[in-house]
């Protein structure tokens, strides 16, 4: 079959935005597969036996990443990820109706793979200060899993900004710039606005995810952005995942 997978939209000219173009066209690739040989790839069940092939392909030229974007663009919805070692275990999971997401493009940049070389690089040479930097960040994240699972959106923000707090104790210990200038500016703003943002991902630019009280707070935080030379990026989060739009071609 002849097959081509077309990322731009995840990216602003040459610069990708880091929402996962990688990790869509891994999941997207085998989902054309699959189809093209008759598999029903809206179907649950069908989108969990793919997703180990798409992260299998995945790794093969993003080794560093999490695979948590992978998930994401194979199973759909909002995704539950633990990772150990090389096994990923994910599931969907509710999502608050009070709890409001927004994207925040800081304009520049970001290679996972210096990131992770660098937090790599701390625990082997100094393990008693890679577990003083990482114990906060397991615990922030722990927090805020728990808190989206019952509902409680003050105490997801609350979590959030706790778990920008530790990405940025890290990558001070680690001597990586994992939260920049733009992050702290995109967490300061949405903390202003009662809400709270942090790195998406493995930070050192890319984009901040904030967490928010109500819709009328994402406008808020749009104007306070462009003030501050950030872009709100109009983006619907918790969609589909990897599915057909238009019957295939014979």
């Amino acid at each position: 079959m002849d097959l081509a997978i077309d990322t731009t939209a995840l990216r602003e000219g040459s610069r990708k935005l880091g929402l996962g173009s990688s990790a869509a066209a891994a999941a997207g690739t085998v989902a054309a597969v699959a189809a093209a040989n008759g598999l029903d790839v809206s179907d649950p069940s069908v989108r969990a036996r793919l997703l180990p092939i798409a992260l299998d392909g995945h790794r093969a030229v993003a080794p560093e990443g999490s695979g948590a974007d992978v998930a994401a663009s194979t199973l759909g919805g909002f995704v539950r990820v633990r990772r150990e070692g090389e096994h990923l275990d994910a599931a969907r999971i509710d999502w608050p109706a009070s709890l409001h997401l927004a994207l925040v493009w800081t304009g520049t940049p970001a290679r996972t793979s210096d990131l992770v070389a660098k937090v790599k690089s701390l625990a082997s040479r100094d393990a008693t200060a890679y577990q003083r930097a990482i114990t906060p960040l397991r615990e922030a994240a722990a927090t805020l899993l728990a808190a989206i699972e019952r509902g409680d959106a003050r105490s997801a923000i609350d979590a959030a900004a706790a778990h920008h707090d530790a990405m940025q104790l890290l990558g001070e210990t680690a001597g990586a710039p994992i939260v920049t200038p733009e992050l702290t500016k995109a967490a300061t703003i949405a903390r202003s606005i009662g809400g709270s943002a942090k790195p998406s991902g493995a930070g050192g630019g890319d984009v901040a995810i904030a967490f928010l009280p109500s819709e009328s707070a994402i406008a808020e935080l749009g104007d306070a952005c462009r003030i501050a030379g950030l872009t709100l990026l109009p983006l619907r989060l918790g969609d589909d995942g990897v599915h057909v739009d238009e019957p295939l071609s014979s």
